[in-house]
């Protein structure tokens, strides 16, 4: 009976418009706001971000992942409601694991839902303004009681991977001066590596990157290259496609992309890359306590 009131007051509240307002986020218990740091970049007001946080059952304190998304944002294509089924996977998966995960909106806050396409993307860069995203993500966790502050990730994805390199370079700009703990590590999932190669890159924390060897959109050599040069380790997948960790993407060959000569981009599925990153992630992140 209890339960039947409950469906009978969401139906009510729903009709009324109340709940149609709150984006549907699968699983997602909590959405927030908290401030990104850019305002140490510009002089101006930092950017209120959105963010949508997925924790384990009980009090914790819980070591804990900021996962930021790709150049198409943090939401479906198709429902800007909903996450992109692989932020949902991914955030289950860690909120299952006894991590907290943290996922920023860095686009919607600044007026672009995607930068995939669209050819200005002076106004968000993966070096400036996403690394100031991620670290406003780490203030935020770090002053909560139901986070370990000292273990804390940093994962990410293509246009989220490239940030997860600049944010890891010792020399970044963009890392605020009174960070007292920093990132206990990176994980980058098949991220652009050219600009970064030509840096003087020295790591701040501990990084592992992902690649696929056939990613015509974020080309595997250059990374591989960055990380012989870099010291970091590198997972490529002979046979895998950018977004091959996502959950059951069928091959699809995108137009219109801004940053590739063809304009075009293939993405998809690849069943044995992603059935080793989701054993590999575990693993690593689990290093963050010894365990």
């Amino acid at each position: 009976m209890r339960n039947r009131t409950f469906l009978i007051i969401c139906a009510t509240l729903a009709l009324s418009g109340v709940l149609a307002a709150v984006p549907s986020v699968a699983s997602a218990q909590q959405r927030l706001q908290f401030p990104s740091v850019d305002g140490e970049l510009t002089g101006g007001a930092p950017t209120q971000l959105d963010g949508y946080l997925y924790r384990p059952s009980g009090a914790g304190p819980f070591p804990a992942v900021v996962a930021m998304h790709g150049c198409g944002g943090l939401f479906a294509p198709r429902d800007k409601s909903r996450l992109a089924s692989r932020n949902v996977d991914w955030g289950t998966r860690l909120s299952k694991l006894g991590y907290v995960a943290l996922f920023p909106d860095s686009f919607n806050p600044r007026g672009k839902p995607e930068v995939c396409k669209q050819q200005d993307q002076t106004l968000i860069l993966p070096g400036r303004h996403r690394v100031a995203d991620a670290y406003g993500a780490l203030a935020w966790l770090q002053k909560q009681p139901f986070v370990q502050p000292g273990a804390i990730a940093l994962m990410r994805w293509s246009h989220g991977g490239i940030t997860t390199l600049w944010a890891s370079r010792r020399s970044s700009r963009a890392r605020p001066k009174d960070v007292q703990t920093d990132f206990a590590l990176g994980i980058a999932m098949y991220p652009g590596c050219v600009a970064i190669l030509e840096t003087d890159y020295a790591p701040a924390f501990p990084v592992q990157m992902f690649v696929g060897d056939r990613d015509d959109w974020t080309p595997a050599a250059p990374c591989k290259t960055f990380a012989e040069k870099a010291g970091l380790k590198i997972v490529a997948y002979p046979n895998a496609h950018h977004g091959f960790d996502a959950p059951d993407q069928a091959k699809l060959v995108l137009t219109g992309i801004r940053s590739t000569k063809s304009g075009t981009a293939t993405i998809g599925t690849d069943p044995a890359a992603r059935a080793d990153v989701l054993k590999r992630v575990p693993q690593i992140l689990a290093t963050m306590q010894g365990r």
